[in-house]
């Protein structure tokens, strides 16, 4: 299923036998009683995450990517980990693909025999409620972005745009998932991968090895856990047949040095929440507005409404408003943003309008119109200080113009040419 698209996706097929959780489609266990002790060797110490990190202690964020989030048992693993550290990147992103989620009711099953974890189910419990294909992203700490991908694996990677430092492929059985295995993933993987990034997975088929290599990576056969098979890891060194790019607009620009601070022209609630944005990828924010205070302007209402702008027919700008609404409920805090619903009254509704195909909680036809459950009001007097939290500098100033000095560095000019 392609992400790209207003279809929902389809919950596991799940049976328990023998106290484990089995996935009826693929014929394939979730994780053993040792699930934890295995994911801590297969992929962190196969990530060689402590290292890397300390490595890269000075650096704004470290990406780990992952094929198949299952229950979330590696994420929780990996969370525990990182929290334990204390010299690692300032922000930790961790991205995973999955095509069939696990109902809340199955989360808690699959946790049975781990309530050390069980504590921790807290933080993804509302991960589990998703059903609409798409990606999805959750800050589950102040340090922590989860970002799940829901529709097939090389679908999700084709749209994905990243530099992944370490990768978990933690698909089912090659043997009985074949998909999450093939050339054509692995090709999307290395497309992916930062120079050097490593890989770490539970498995030595021999195909996975020729499939990995094929698509650039370095190889290496080692122990597996507690010695009952192999299992494989390495690192990318070259992209081989490269994809060209469909539109000039595709290449995204590196930044040719380490970018630390932003600036933000504007403090209204797009300018604020762009900052919060920053702040979470560990730069410094200015912002610079005419107003002496935040949210002031268009802003300044006591009261702004939020509800999504939705078209019956498909588009991508469609969508993108569909997914922006979704990112909007789990970004504001619930002292803030108050769910009340919302009518929507229409001079003529038409007779298709039921037929629109949405989910009820996203939009419901009524008799004079729409009634949108999700939708509600947002505190802008409470918005400002928890927005403002992510400001480093503030300033009064209005901006004419933008200059590039000699350096290539961009200067913010006032109407006298001046430099802000």
């Amino acid at each position: 299923m392609s992400p790209l698209s207003y279809r929902l996706i389809q919950s596991a097929a799940i049976s328990t036998q023998k106290k484990q959780l089995h996935n009826q489609q693929f014929d394939d266990i979730y994780h053993h009683s040792e699930a934890v002790a295995e994911s801590q060797f297969v992929f962190h110490e196969g990530n060689r995450l402590l290292s890397q990190w300390h490595d890269k202690a000075n650096e704004p964020l470290f990406v780990i990517a992952e094929t198949g989030f299952g229950s979330g048992l590696n994420f929780l693993t990996t969370r525990r980990l990182w929290q334990n550290c204390d010299n690692k990147p300032q922000h930790l992103h961790y991205i995973s693909t999955e095509q069939w989620l696990l109902t809340p009711a199955q989360l808690l099953k699959a946790y049975q025999d781990f309530p050390d974890l069980q504590p921790d189910l807290v933080k993804i419990q509302q991960v589990f409620q998703l059903r609409r294909a798409g990606f999805h992203s959750y800050q589950i700490d102040k340090d922590i972005t989860l970002h799940l991908l829901l529709g097939d694996a090389c679908h999700c990677l084709q749209q994905l745009n990243a530099q992944v430092d370490a990768w978990f492929l933690d698909g089912f059985s090659p043997a009985k998932n074949p998909a999450m295995w093939s050339p054509d993933l692995f090709q999307q993987i290395a497309r992916l991968s930062r120079p050097g990034g490593s890989f770490a997975t539970f498995t030595a088929a021999s195909q996975v090895r020729k499939n990995l290599q094929a698509a650039g990576f370095e190889v290496v056969k080692t122990t597996g856990f507690k010695g009952k098979r192999e299992r494989l890891v390495g690192q990318f060194k070259t992209l081989i047949n490269p994809e060209k790019d469909k539109q000039a607009w595709a290449p995204t620009p590196q930044a040719t040095h380490p970018v630390d601070r932003i600036t933000i022209i504007g403090g209204g609630v797009a300018g604020l929440c762009l900052a919060k944005m920053a702040r979470q990828k560990g730069l410094n924010v200015t912002v610079i507005d005419r107003q002496a205070q935040p949210l002031a302007g268009a802003s300044g209402n006591p009261f702004a409404l939020m509800m999504p702008y939705l078209t019956a027919q498909y588009s991508p700008e469609a969508l993108f408003y569909w997914r922006a609404f979704e990112a909007a409920l789990r970004f504001y805090p619930k002292d803030i943003f108050k769910a009340i619903g919302v009518n929507e009254v229409k001079q003529q509704p038409r007779p298709d309008d039921a037929r629109l195909g949405f989910a009820d909680d996203l939009i419901q036809a009524t008799k004079s119109g729409f009634y949108y459950p999700n939708s509600g009001r947002i505190n802008t007097t409470a918005l400002a200080p928890y927005l403002m939290a992510a400001v480093d500098t503030w300033l009064t100033a209005e901006v004419a113009y933008f200059a590039q000095n000699t350096q290539g560095q961009w200067l913010v000019q006032d109407s006298n040419r001046n430099t802000i």
